[in-house]
């Protein structure tokens, strides 16, 4: 029942955060014809990094049997002090991964599941453990 919870909470969180940053720092307010909107798949929002690290030992992230977790692609900018995430897919359900690296951008933790892409913070420190 609290991994449920927990989960339903990512997801609202998720749905703000979308809400609140546009998808893209150079996102036109103005009038979009059906045609020229971007699929689901090619949206990508860009965040300034405060902080970027790499664990020594790969922390376990397990997710539920009916859990899929968003995947993101991370671009850093050459000069590495902002980060492009573009949405590529979603995780598996009921499986392990592990998380190598960790990026803070804007307050928000996004971790890296080896060879899978980036998931958004919120959902590691409550069901991850050391590996």
């Amino acid at each position: 029942m609290k991994k449920i919870f927990s989960q339903l909470i990512f997801v609202i969180f998720a749905l703000l955060l979308f809400t609140v940053f546009p998808f893209s720092a150079n996102a036109d307010t103005g009038h979009v014809r059906d045609s020229q909107k971007p699929s689901t798949i090619s949206d990508s929002i860009t965040m300034t990094i405060s902080k970027r690290s790499t664990y020594s030992k790969p922390k376990r992230y397990h997710t539920s049997a009916k859990s899929h977790i968003a995947l993101y692609k991370a671009h850093i900018f050459s000069h590495a002090t902002k980060v492009t995430f573009k949405l590529i897919g979603f995780s598996k359900a009921d499986t392990t991964y592990k998380i190598t690296k960790v990026i803070n951008a804007q307050g928000l933790n996004w971790y890296y599941l080896k060879g899978h892409g980036w998931i958004i913070g919120g959902t590691h420190p409550s069901h991850g453990t050391a590996h």
